[in-house]
């Protein structure tokens, strides 16, 4: 299971980048009304994104555990949640 921390580390940290460049990019394509915020995969790539995010988060849970690590990362996740389904309705 460890050989699989740093990749899904990795991952998590990327759909994190991933999903906030994506809302900003969002965010801006909003403001000005632009074409691609229409598009068929502006509408479900957040959603992939935002899913992959998720589940590497559950993952990395299951590799260290909750133990002394317990109150950020029940911290992280719930506000990892919060963050999709305000994105959700923010845009």
């Amino acid at each position: 299971m460890a050989d699989y921390f740093l990749t899904l580390r990795a991952l998590h940290m990327t759909c994190a980048g991933l999903s906030i460049g994506g809302f900003v990019l969002r965010w801006i394509w909003m403001l000005t009304d632009a074409r691609p915020l229409h598009a068929r995969a502006t509408k479900i790539a957040p959603h992939i994104v935002d899913t992959v995010l998720l589940v590497s988060a559950i993952a990395l849970v299951t590799i260290i555990g909750f133990g002394a690590n317990a109150a950020w990362l029940s911290a992280k996740i719930a506000g990892l949640i919060v963050y999709i389904v305000l994105g959700t309705f923010a845009l």
